[in-house]
């Protein structure tokens, strides 16, 4: 992997810099680089021998690239390279590209483990996408490259571009999002998602809820930009995702849970639905015990999704292996483990980290204006409330009485809604008023009616005996 050098005339622009391009790849697959900034921390201007000192740092078989901000930047980096090895400075580029666009591409296409003339490429193509979106042409190329930003299915060396009008019925939710972060999983492609329409994003590809939250409704146009190797592998398969509505195919009107109505009133005793939980010890151990901790909570929760998926009972409908494939990529969501890990590195606990990401991560769903897609914050709910059970080392399944009850609550996320049997479930009463969540769906798929927007359904004691009326009218 090649190593990488920041020029600059500032030891703090400098690290501000490099602490943003390091946020866009994981620890574990980032090149090495090197700060040669400053005459010191707080003196502008730059001095040869640390830039010869932060190459040789640095230094790698595959080559360094350098960034430069300007001026004596570069004179001073072309001086530097006379105080090295011959050896050494043969492999070393001074790269013409900008420090912060081009860096951010540098930083993850060499990731990848490409070539010092692919990285340089790309972090001199940089500026594409926002040259792109304020409608110019700007950096977009170096000299000798084609101008075409259009996908080709090779690696042209630019930033590729895919445009696409929704036809989904409820736009680019949870699970065609899903289905997004995981046809391009395999790719090394930087590719970033745009809603033209409403002006929102871009928003990395890689993660499902910054797509979910783009706001992307039937008749936006999404823009895909697409830069790094497999840039034109990536819009392909973007293009034949969307030809194929994004494996959502089953995604129509009724996915509006159309509930089945209660052909005669139900008098039977409550039964409440699994309340969010509150963790048992929230004091943070060190943070690596903390983030071990949360790793052994995601991973189970993972294996009991899974499990949910395959569940045999009569809530499996045609959509719920989608909807916890994209319940499983919330929870291995790139920016919600990214935020956990950093707040958990800050000193809270997993249970604390937990509770607050997910709630911000909620929050962006439930800001949007599209009723269907703020109900996708139950989804992240639903994650806080299992992963704080499996940090407690308690039992995830929901435990339901196997006699006829209503069960009643806040509200009824998917993973109880899957496991319900309408033998014994026969009518659920929320305080919620929303149709359109996941776990609405699933009851809806196994004839289970649902009445919503019950205040007092979320204060009902276990075995209160109330009686359901098919207009949606209770009595305690």
């Amino acid at each position: 992997m090649i190593g990488i050098v920041v020029v600059s005339h500032s030891r703090a622009l400098a690290n501000a810099v490099v602490a943003l391009a390091t946020e866009m790849v994981p620890p574990e697959s980032r090149p090495v680089v090197a700060v040669a900034a400053g005459l010191d921390a707080v003196t502008f201007g730059t001095d040869a021998s640390a830039i010869a000192e932060a190459i040789t740092e640095v230094d790698s078989p595959d080559g360094v690239l350098v960034f430069l901000d300007l001026g004596s930047a570069v004179l001073s980096s072309e001086m530097a390279l006379e105080f090295l090895d011959p050896d050494v400075a043969r492999h070393v580029r001074l790269t013409t590209a900008t420090l912060v666009e081009g860096l951010v591409a540098a930083m993850v296409t060499a990731s990848t483990g490409a070539t010092l003339d692919t990285v340089d490429r790309e972090a001199r193509s940089g500026l594409a996408g926002k040259a792109q979106h304020l409608g110019g042409d700007e950096g977009t190329r170096s000299a000798g490259e084609p101008d075409d930003s259009r996908p080709t299915g090779t690696d042209s060396g630019t930033t590729l571009e895919f445009r696409h009008i929704l036809t989904n019925p409820h736009g680019l939710h949870a699970r065609p999002a899903a289905a997004v972060v995981s046809v391009l999983s395999d790719l090394a492609a930087d590719v970033r998602l745009r809603n033209a329409t409403r002006g929102r994003g871009p928003a990395r590809a890689d993660s499902v809820v910054q797509i979910s939250t783009l706001d992307l409704r039937q008749g936006d146009e999404l823009v895909a930009l697409a830069s790094g190797p497999d840039a034109g592998a990536a819009l392909d398969r973007l293009r034949d995702l969307a030809a194929q509505s994004f494996g959502d195919e089953q995604s129509t009107g009724s996915d509006v849970a159309a509930s089945p109505t209660l052909a005669a009133s139900v008098t039977a005793a409550v039964a409440t639905l699994p309340q969010p939980q509150a963790a048992r010890d929230t004091r943070p151990g060190a943070p690596q015990a903390e983030l071990d901790r949360f790793d052994a909570a995601r991973r189970r929760v993972d294996e009991h999704l899974a499990a949910l998926a395959a569940h045999p009972g009569p809530a499996v409908s045609s959509v719920a292996p989608g909807i916890f494939a994209a319940q499983r990529a919330m929870l291995s969501d790139r920016s919600l483990l990214k935020s956990i890990r950093r707040d958990v590195e800050a000193g809270s606990s997993a249970a604390q980290a937990i509770a607050a990401c997910c709630a911000e991560q909620a929050s962006r769903f439930e800001a949007l204006s599209d009723a269907y897609l703020q109900e996708r914050a139950q989804d992240l709910r639903q994650i806080t409330r299992l992963l704080t059970l499996a940090l407690d080392d308690r039992t995830l399944g929901a435990t339901l009485p196997d006699t006829p009850h209503v069960l009643a609550g806040r509200e009824l996320d998917a993973a109880t809604a899957a496991v319900l049997d309408p033998a014994s479930t026969l009518v659920v009463v929320t305080s919620a008023s929303g149709r359109s969540g996941h776990g609405a769906i699933l009851a809806a798929a196994a004839g289970i009616p649902l009445i919503t927007g019950i205040p007092e359904a979320e204060g009902w004691e276990p075995g209160t005996v109330v009686t359901v009326h098919p207009d949606g009218s209770v009595e305690v």
